[in-house]
């Protein structure tokens, strides 16, 4: 698929790009954790493509945030959606 769009959409060839295994953007990096604090700062945006309403959402934040943490901390350790 990466070879046929390469054909229409850039000029480069591919012995222009460094093969993408070969290069390590973090060696020794400090994982990435979310906060239950930082959530439940984050549950009070406008509602998105769920049509869940804010009020919803606000009356039912201290109960979704915990497990909404749990979720995103998964995510960010093993890279996949749970």
């Amino acid at each position: 698929m990466c070879s046929f769009l390469i054909l229409f959409f850039c000029n480069e060839t591919q012995a222009d790009f460094e093969p993408v295994q070969d290069r390590v953007c973090f060696k020794n990096s400090v994982p990435i954790l979310a906060m239950e604090e930082d959530v439940l700062s984050r549950l009070n945006k406008s509602a998105g493509p769920d049509l869940i309403h804010t009020r919803v959402i606000h009356e039912i934040r201290h109960d979704i945030a915990h497990p909404l943490t749990m979720l995103f901390n998964r995510y960010l350790e093993t890279k996949q959606i749970p």
